[in-house]
């Protein structure tokens, strides 16, 4: 047994607590953390791990399945078992480290800097001593550690495992890919160049990235500056052509490792427990990978829902739109029989705008007196508020059955066709109503109050959907060009407290998703009017200006400010502190903030290392290239902003697909008189 032990130690680099040298890392470390956001503590290899929070404002994170983070003013202590002494300690630094001077790290008595620490991820700096039993290291701003290695006499290293079946470091493709111009493209953490996660395109290098949580429970999302696809989501990758793309995955795959199935191609080698990177080769202009159910390669087991956890994504191929067939057959024809259907997560919807699904139009809206945009919630459902309105036009739609939540209950209120009606009474409980009509559109509206609710009839109704199915007859749609929908923002070269939006080359600045407690602005396509910018209530933030300084809040109620540790990054705060105030000056039609916590800290849109603009505005540390954005004030609603030359001109009205109407009646259509068009509801 004895022999058979030891020969498991020297093929798999066990090191025993008084060998010359020990390495601890993620693998070791995992799980064996106590403690709270003041400090925590791991006995790992017989070394004892002492994180604390000491001179830090800002709580402390568990490291358990990635680095250590010291963060400014923190301390991590090194304690050696009885009898050991440490003579040199090497730490190997993690992406996104910022202590990057001598000067900014400070040593226990007894031990001196060894090397320079760098930003650099991989490399290495450390300690020497004449041989201590304690260690201890203060930041000066923060040091992300991945790797420590320990040794007891001078000029240690690490005993790296034996693979018994080694694989080439450095092998011959055997049928190399030689891309084009920008025909290979590399996206890594922390991925900022991909901001939608519900089905929509993301375009770097001229290929399209889209994601899509489909039947899962968790939406894909970045976390921790890592790529998480979750249970049953997708990515689908696509171009003029596709021939290979290399996953490299995050250290921490290990544990919730799953398949990661190609709808086309294949992998060079088949999945197994353990791998660190795939490589997918195929000849398509788009393929789709699908992440497993259940961690059946993870070392959590297969009781748990699969994930794979990515750091890089390399694709090659020729980059860039699909080829379109001039005569394509539809593979999947909508039979007015079948219906289409609308369903969680609502991917294919603009929430709150105008979508065009097989060839229907909806419209989904807000009325004047309404106070709360509709929208799709992180569980995927639509939620309508009240008097919020859902239009959908078509050549003929003749039924559309809304599905409701589990959650429908509560807050249920009237829900009124313009045209038609049910096919029974709308009551309390219904998990389910049918609408039944002949028309060209039909439009149904919110009520005030959840009078079939269970919360009671004094709490504002809502309407909360699962899916939505019409049947009748697509349309195709006319020309007519209807007036971009919400509030009109003006573009300003002084700042007073109210509404704004920023624009940045010509894109808007949306909020980070509600869910996220720190983030960036990410940047769309701005809808222009003429001059003026036009976007729903949503996209907008409220500038607060006094003493000389402006404070940033969404939509959603959150002050965007910074901390110290992190400075490419807004942090979310319900409440204003010192790292939620900017100070501010135009340089010609463009607004520079600088954060009063971090003044060499600006908001921005920066660049790449791969030299491509980032799609978001957010703080950064005094960039070399940078973006700024024009400010736009909401435009005061009694304003004049047109002048209709013919008020005497006649009024001609359009449904939503641009199809002209002699006689509008119940619905949603587009008036237009002399220059004037606007969107009206008829009743």
């Amino acid at each position: 047994m004895k022999k058979l032990l030891l020969s498991l130690a020297m093929v798999l680099g066990f090191v025993a607590v008084n060998a010359a040298t020990v390495t601890i890392d993620p693998a070791a470390w995992s799980g064996k953390w106590t403690g709270d956001g003041n400090g925590f503590t791991a006995t790992v290899e017989g070394y004892t791990l002492t994180l604390d929070k000491a001179g830090s404002g800002q709580d402390l994170v568990v490291p358990n399945d990635y680095s250590i983070r010291v963060y400014q003013g923190a301390t991590l202590t090194i304690t050696a078992p009885s009898g050991v002494a440490m003579k040199e300690i090497t730490f190997t630094v993690d992406q996104n480290s910022k202590l990057a001077a001598a000067d900014q790290v400070t040593y226990s008595a007894g031990w001196t800097l060894t090397g320079t620490p760098s930003t650099t991820q991989g490399s290495t700096f450390g300690a020497a001593s004449e041989g201590l039993g304690s260690f201890m290291m203060t930041a000066g701003k923060q040091a992300r550690i991945a790797k420590i290695v320990i040794s007891d006499e001078e000029g240690g290293s690490t005993v790296d495992p034996v693979d018994p079946d080694p694989v080439d470091p450095d092998p011959v493709d055997p049928d190399p890919v030689t891309p084009g111009v920008e025909g290979e493209i590399t996206v890594e953490t922390p991925f900022t160049q991909f901001t939608n996660f519900a089905g929509g395109d993301n375009t770097v290098g001229g290929y399209t990235f889209v994601f899509d949580k489909t039947t899962g429970t968790t939406a894909p999302q970045v976390y921790n500056e890592y790529l998480r696809l979750y249970a049953k989501n997708t990515i689908t990758i696509s171009g003029v052509k596709v021939s290979k793309v290399v996953f490299t995955f995050a250290e921490d795959n290990v544990y919730r490792y799953t398949t990661f199935t190609p709808s086309t191609g294949a992998y060079t080698a088949a999945q197994a427990a353990g791998d660190t990177e795939l490589t997918w080769t195929g000849d398509a202009t788009s393929v789709t990978f699908t992440v497993g159910d259940k961690a059946v390669y993870g070392e959590d087991g297969d009781t748990k829902a699969g994930q794979i956890r990515i750091a890089k994504i390399t694709v090659y191929g020729e980059a860039g739109e699909t080829p379109v067939d001039p005569d394509p057959v539809d593979p999947d024809p909508v039979d007015p029989a079948d219906g289409v259907v609308l369903a969680n997560p609502f991917a294919n919807l603009t929430v709150p705008g105008v979508s065009n699904v097989s060839g229907y139009t909806v419209d989904i809206e807000k009325l004047s007196n309404g106070t709360t945009n509709p929208t799709v919630n992180t569980k995927g459902e639509l939620r309508l508020y009240s008097n919020n309105t859902f239009t959908v036009s078509g050549t003929k739609v003749t039924k559309v059955v809304f599905t409701f939540t589990a959650d429908n209950k509560y807050r249920y209120t009237e829900f009124t066709p313009s045209t038609g009606a049910w096919t029974k009474a709308q009551a309390a409980g219904d998990t389910e109503l049918t609408w039944t009509g002949d028309a060209t559109t039909v439009s149904f509206t919110v009520g005030e109050k959840a009078t079939m609710g269970d919360d009671g009839a004094d709490k504002a109704g809502q309407i909360r959907i699962e899916k939505i199915t019409i049947y009748g007859e697509p349309g195709e749609g006319g020309d007519v060009t209807p007036t971009p929908q919400g509030d009109k923002y003006i573009k300003t070269t002084t700042l007073t407290s109210g509404s704004y939006v920023f624009v940045c080359e010509g894109l808007l600045a949306t909020p980070a998703a509600e869910s996220n407690t720190y983030g960036r602005m990410t940047l769309v396509d701005a809808t222009m009017d003429g001059a003026d910018v036009v976007t729903v209530e949503k996209n907008a933030f409220t500038l607060d200006v006094a003493d000389g300084k402006v404070t940033i809040k969404d939509s959603y109620g959150r002050y965007y400010g910074m901390d110290n540790e992190h400075l490419t990054s807004f942090q979310f705060y319900t409440e204003l502190n010192e790292g939620c105030y900017y100070t501010y000056e135009f340089v010609g039609e463009t607004i520079k903030l600088y954060n009063e916590l971090n003044p060499a800290c600006i908001v921005s849109q920066t660049k790449g290392t791969n030299g491509t603009w980032y799609t978001n505005l957010a703080p950064a540390d005094a960039p070399e290239e940078f973006n700024l954005p024009v400010l736009y004030k909401k435009a005061d609603p009694s304003a004049i902003f047109e002048v209709i030359a013919n008020e005497d001109a006649p009024v001609v009205y359009y449904n939503l697909q641009g199809v002209q109407v002699e006689n509008p009646s119940n619905g949603v259509f587009i008036r237009r008189q002399g220059n004037k068009t606007t969107k009206v509801l008829v009743k």
